[in-house]
């Protein structure tokens, strides 16, 4: 490919660090060409800095590089309401500021108003003015005292000091549950055209039974879903397990305990049998979005009806509860047949997987955990990763890869409502164990619903 766009994505990968004298365009014979060395500078760009390696500058790559094209000291920094600085300088600050003590918010690389009361603290106590612009001044007296720095993960105090904080676990706790089709996605390369539905589809599914199970033990489950009037469409090719449908469940309640089946599929959660005769026994209506029931027993066995709280963004969310914890639901795709397994990422440096937000990694771990007892599925691990998604939030937040659609034989078990089940009870027992700490903890994937109704009814 020949475009004169290449040419300043040949400078950009310069000054984002690349070394290869080969990207240079006074090197080459035609500056606008897309070729192997322009692709190999691509490809090292995106490993560093943890995006999807396949060599094309979509927009996750294109505001990466931007961001990449200014190290601290370059410009002054400086706060800006209406146009907020945004680059890996200020990251770079924030970073700084934060081991120093001064910086407790996430390091999302945007010169905000909190960003420049730091500076401010940072300025009065190295005796400079106090104007929170980031001069040479102030960065003179930063490297002074920086020699001083070390390696205390400050930044990470907020969502320390919030996870040590917790209590009532999961009660009243909001939770953004975002499957796939309420995220800016771009299909893997290679992926058929129906990928995105079959995903949309299955991490809707995942989302809504997560959603249930979250609310039967008094969560606050928020669902993120831009469109809720029109549903995802059934995965092409599956065959609906006998009684059931996309979203149909059955709740038993035996002395309070609520168990969650997929309909005609009673085992999906390990706990007692319950008698379809007996009166604590509801039906779940289906339900997706704002005005659609949903048949919730309590944790006395007391069936309710309640709509799903259904929002359009996540960001309307955060506006009132700024300590939610995101859970985001996606699949995957890869050119080879073989590639098979869970996996999942939270924010933090990918070459040495430090974490910038202690819960999403947390979170991060134990959903695999549980995802890997209940499922069988192969352990692909726990990842640190900068994408957009997981950082700009502002929030803690764990991305889920729930199995690869390349994959006939996983694509098939995703087809199916008793697994989707055991999805959502990982996402689930995996949260009770962030936010519950246990003496004698059980062991992953023992672990269930009732164990966590009877936690909650001995709290009270």
């Amino acid at each position: 490919m020949s475009d004169r766009r290449v040419v300043g994505l040949r400078e950009r990968l310069l000054r984002a660090g690349n070394t290869d004298t080969g990207i240079a365009p006074e090197n080459v014979s035609d500056p606008a060409l897309f070729d192997e060395h322009v692709d190999r500078a691509v490809r090292w760009f995106q490993q560093h800095k943890g995006l999807i390696v396949d060599g094309l500058v979509g927009l996750e790559t294109d505001a990466a590089l931007n961001d990449a094209q200014y190290t601290l000291g370059d410009r002054p920094l400086y706060f800006n309401d209406m146009e907020p600085l945004h680059g890996d300088d200020v990251e770079e600050l924030q970073n700084n500021l934060s081991l120093l003590g001064f910086y407790y918010g996430h390091l999302n690389g945007t010169f905000t108003q909190k960003t420049a009361y730091a500076v401010r603290e940072l300025q009065c106590s190295l005796g400079v003015e106090c104007d929170g612009v980031v001069d040479l001044e102030t960065l003179t007296g930063l490297a002074r005292v920086s020699k001083k720095i070390t390696t205390s993960k400050a930044f990470s105090l907020r969502d320390h000091q919030r996870l040590e904080a917790l209590h009532e676990a999961l009660r009243d706790r909001v939770i953004v549950l975002v499957p796939s089709r309420a995220s800016s996605q771009v299909e893997p390369a290679g992926a058929p055209s129906d990928f995105t539905a079959q995903q949309d589809s299955i991490s809707y599914e995942v989302a809504l039974r997560s959603y249930d199970l979250l609310h039967n033990v008094g969560a606050a489950p928020v669902l993120v879903d831009p469109s809720p009037e029109s549903l995802p469409s059934s995965i092409a090719g599956t065959e609906p397990e006998a009684g059931s449908d996309a979203t149909s469940a059955t709740l038993h309640a035996e002395g309070g305990a609520v168990t969650v089946a997929a309909a005609g599929d009673t085992a999906a959660v390990s706990t007692p049998e319950a008698d379809p005769s007996d009166g604590g026994t509801a039906d779940a209506v289906r339900g997706a979005g704002h005005g659609h029931g949903v048949m919730i027993a309590g944790l006395e066995g007391e069936a309710s009806k309640a709509p799903r709280h259904v929002v359009a963004s996540v960001d309307e969310v955060l506006r009132e509860r700024s300590d939610a914890l995101i859970i985001r639901l996606q699949c995957d795709w890869n050119a080879s047949p073989q590639a098979q397994g869970v996996a999942t990422f939270f924010w933090g440096a990918p070459e040495s997987g430090q974490p910038y937000s202690p819960i999403g990694q947390l979170a991060s771990d134990k959903i695999l955990r549980e995802l890997v007892s209940r499922t069988g599925a192969q352990d692909l691990g726990s990842h640190a990763r900068q994408w957009s998604a997981l950082r700009s939030a502002g929030t803690a937040a764990a991305w889920v890869d729930l199995g690869y659609l390349s994959n006939e034989a996983e694509a098939k078990k995703l087809s199916r409502g008793s697994y989707r089940a055991r999805l959502a009870e990982s996402v689930l027992c995996g949260l009770q164990r962030v936010l519950v700490p246990e003496p004698s903890p059980a062991a992953t994937g023992t672990m269930s619903l009732a164990d966590i109704q009877n936690y909650y009814r001995n709290e009270l």
